[in-house]
């Protein structure tokens, strides 16, 4: 590889996964723009996601069709969670942040129990790696990168397009007045946390076989998802995947030109002067 492309192989890393932390955010921005909690699960649920598609591969599930599954379900497990516990508190936002706190933790649990506490590896959707013009990126990391930003798209144009996703705009504006003009706002706090956890799934889905699996590997992406989600701009989804790809670009050159060690901190870091210039995030308002 030539040194004058290595910035450039830098910068397509920076974007690639910083579309993935967009994606890995939107969920969590998406449940508290609408529904109005902190699900402090949401790492439990990438958890569970990226545990599912494993688990559907070693039933013997192609591997796209394992991934599909697993979004799905973990979209399903999030409305009965939602339905079961956390609906019937929901206005108690200090025990809605304990209680899916402590879902996080069960969920960590019972896939130590169930698949051990060993590594594991998730089979990628594309294998191989692409090389040219000096670049050298695998084909799984490219694939997640841009099924991510095709997934934002689908959910922007589901929120403005569709019915539901008119409802959904209107809740999240004023859900006194939204009940008002008949919409069942239940049933789209409902909608919308399946719909986040889902997105969660997908990132997870997405990421995983660029990394391992292992019970405590929830953690990490709830923490990058909230710092990426409070320095965006508080509910705000384009907020969300703009700080990510900006979190993904500062991680990848920070720890190209510094050390790789350094490259989450600079991140963080950089959330943390951006709510200090800007307290409402980025985008927020």
């Amino acid at each position: 590889m030539k040194l004058v492309d290595v910035p450039i192989q830098v910068l397509l890393n920076g974007l690639s996964i910083g579309a993935i932390y967009g994606l890995m955010a939107i969920g969590l921005s998406l449940v508290f723009s609408v529904v109005g909690i902190a699900n402090s699960a949401h790492g439990g649920f990438y958890l569970i996601g990226a545990y599912l598609a494993y688990f559907f591969q070693k039933l013997g599930f192609g591997v796209p069709v394992a991934m599909l599954l697993a979004i799905l379900l973990v979209g399903v497990i999030g409305v009965i969670i939602y339905r079961l516990t956390i609906h019937p508190i929901q206005s108690l936002h200090e025990n809605v942040l304990i209680l899916t706190f402590l879902l996080a933790i069960v969920f960590e649990q019972i896939i130590r129990i169930t698949f051990g506490p060993e590594y594991k590896n998730l089979q990628p959707l594309v294998s191989g790696v692409f090389e040219g013009g000096g670049i050298v990126m695998s084909n799984q990391r490219i694939t997640a990168a841009v099924l991510s930003v095709i997934l934002v798209f689908l959910l922007s144009l589901f929120i403005k397009r569709s019915k539901i996703g008119k409802a959904i705009r209107m809740t999240a504006q004023d859900s006194e007045a939204a009940q008002l003009l008949g919409i069942d706002v239940t049933f789209i706090y409902l909608i919308t946390f399946g719909l986040g956890t889902a997105l969660t799934g997908a990132s997870a889905v997405l990421a995983a076989p660029l990394f391992t699996l292992y019970p405590a590997m929830g953690w990490l992406p709830f923490i990058l998802s909230f710092f990426i989600t409070i320095s965006g701009g508080l509910g705000s989804v384009s907020g969300a995947l703009v700080m990510g790809v900006i979190f993904g670009l500062t991680d990848a050159l920070v720890s190209y030109y510094i050390a790789p060690t350094w490259g989450l901190i600079a991140g963080f870091l950089l959330t943390l002067i951006i709510l200090i210039v800007k307290p409402q995030g980025l985008l927020g308002r």
